[in-house]
């Protein structure tokens, strides 16, 4: 599956797709992480979760280093954030 970027206009509805990427196979969520940087993917289908930098400013998603990561777990389908842990990204 793949994962788009959409714009948001000032109403919020949303512009046209400006990035489209295929993370991996089953690709179930999009997770944003509280600092608005990062862009995670947990993809099913690849037991992989693929991390992206996101550039608000520009509207588009760069692999991060490394691109991929792998869960503790297989099938990965969901990720959360702490809400009141830190959270280590680099």
């Amino acid at each position: 599956m793949n994962v788009s970027v959409l714009p948001v206009n000032t109403n919020g509805s949303l512009k046209a797709v400006t990035q489209t990427l295929m993370p991996g196979n089953l690709a179930h969520q999009i997770a944003l992480d509280p600092s608005g940087q990062y862009v995670f993917v947990p993809c099913k289908g690849s037991d992989l979760i693929a991390q992206y930098h996101f550039d608000a400013i520009a509207g588009s998603l760069q692999p991060n280093k490394p691109p991929t990561v792998a869960p503790s777990s297989n099938e990965p389908r969901h990720l959360a954030f702490h809400p009141t842990l830190p959270t280590r990204i680099s």
